[in-house]
């Protein structure tokens, strides 16, 4: 194993975490009525789980981009909820990689 694959294990988790807290950051959004924001970010979210291979959360992101431009908002609420226990499932997914490869790589140092 490089340090390599740890690093980007790490980035991911990060990712993760830093996205749990924007998927909470919605709520306000809604409360305002700013639709126009809660798709805007809906769409960079979309983008940014597609490129960590977050595909679930991506496609839920994309649903939301036509609820808030017909201004469902319970809708989009249940779609966040969704969004927001695939994130905490994927962050510990995330967190229990970064925590077999720092053992791998402590383990290598053992044995090297």
């Amino acid at each position: 194993m490089n340090g390599k694959d740890l690093k980007l294990a790490t980035i991911r988790l990060r990712y993760l975490v830093d996205l749990a807290q924007q998927v909470i950051a919605f709520d306000a959004w809604l409360e305002a009525g700013d639709f126009t924001v809660v798709a805007k970010n809906a769409h960079r979210i979309k983008g940014t789980a597609g490129t960590y291979q977050l595909d679930d959360i991506a496609a839920v992101m994309a649903a939301i981009e036509p609820l808030a431009a017909s201004g469902d908002a319970a809708a989009i609420q249940d779609k966040l909820k969704e969004a927001a226990g695939l994130v905490e499932a994927q962050r510990q997914r995330a967190e229990q990689a970064c925590r077999e490869l720092m053992d791998k790589q402590a383990q290598e140092r053992t044995d090297g």
